[in-house]
């Protein structure tokens, strides 16, 4: 996931940022935090202040996760459902 922002700051001004923790893809899944990159350099800090003495380059990396709530919400159901009717298929063959 990509979120991008340009912005121009003061030399010596202080660039700060706070990631989202978790954001939501789509129902199935969300996005959680990993990491920051600043000029290739890894941080692993939620939110990052950085003194801009030149021009940088930083990334919010997320990774992509399972929304496990919603895919239980859908799954639970479904397994449900397909139980019965095997068992009622079940039932018929024995019932012949």
């Amino acid at each position: 996931m990509v979120n991008e922002y340009e912005g121009w700051y003061d030399e010596n001004g202080n660039f700060q940022y706070e990631a989202e923790v978790k954001t939501t893809k789509d129902f199935f899944s969300d996005y959680s935090l990993d990491h920051y990159t600043v000029d290739d350099v890894v941080h692993m800090e939620r939110m990052i202040s950085i003194n801009v003495t030149e021009p940088l380059d930083v990334i919010v990396h997320y990774r992509g996760e399972i929304n496990i709530m919603n895919v239980s919400i859908v799954a639970i159901p479904l397994i449900a459902i397909t139980s019965i009717i095997i068992f009622l298929g079940m039932r018929k063959r024995k019932g012949k």
